[in-house]
């Protein structure tokens, strides 16, 4: 066992972070998980999701090639102002 960072979803807020899984914190091998705010919770005793958790969105993909075909039709031939703009758009989309 050991202590490491993991994308975990706040139980109260609903916001992911980086939060620190810390082994033995709360007895042999029992993890503490602490978030940026400084709040630590038990994953014995409260669900906590993690970015592995989640099931992976079959559509992602097709967003990311979308996105990039998008960008390959501007670059190059585009202002980089542009090119900018064309890149925060595919940010947006894979966020979404």
């Amino acid at each position: 066992m050991s202590t490491y960072s993991k994308q975990t979803k706040h139980p109260i807020t609903g916001e992911w972070h980086e939060a620190t899984w810390m082994d033995d914190f709360y007895g042999k091998h029992r993890y503490g998980v602490r978030f940026p705010d400084g709040e630590t919770f038990n994953p014995d005793k409260i669900q906590l999701e993690t970015r592995e958790d989640e099931p992976q969105d079959s559509t992602t993909k097709k967003k990311f090639e979308d996105a990039y075909q998008r960008f390959q039709m501007f670059e190059g031939k585009a202002e980089p102002a542009v090119t900018v703009n064309v890149i925060r758009d595919i940010m947006e989309k894979l966020i979404k």
